[in-house]
């Protein structure tokens, strides 16, 4: 086994070793590590912000005409993910959705299993509706 060597041991036993010799430390190694760490997960969010963005879109464009959504939103105009309403819904395939049509707002609570919506639910004010229940082709 190795023993731990003291550099000021060293430095006492052998007088020609001084700090100048050793390996000098890059003073920007620390700040260039935690720019890096940065920029990755500004880009992975900014990558992973456009994917749900699209799936919003995506299961708004099903049901943008069901005569439920109609009736109580009066139409789909807005519809955004709801990251965190998300998370408290529970299930790695359900995604929350805010919706905004002229007549009010609400939620589309969907559920995907192998890229097809399975289900997708209204919440308002008023009620909860299911829209779709079982495959759809999109």
């Amino acid at each position: 086994m190795e023993e731990l060597v003291d550099s000021e041991l060293v430095q006492a036993e052998n007088p020609y070793i001084t700090n100048e010799d050793q390996p000098r430390r890059s003073p920007w190694k620390m700040p260039l590590i935690i720019a890096g760490v940065i920029a990755f997960v500004v880009v992975a969010v900014i990558v992973i912000r456009n994917g749900t963005q699209e799936d919003a879109n995506r299961a708004a464009d099903l049901v943008r005409q069901h005569p439920i959504v109609i009736e109580q939103l009066g139409g789909i105009d807005q519809c955004s993910h709801n990251f965190f309403a998300s998370l408290n819904e529970g299930g790695k395939r359900t995604d929350v959705l805010d919706v905004k049509g002229p007549k009010g707002s609400g939620r589309l609570i969907t559920f995907e299993l192998f890229f097809k919506y399975r289900s997708i639910v209204l919440q308002t004010d008023e009620g909860e509706w299911e829209l779709i229940e079982g495959d759809t082709d999109q």
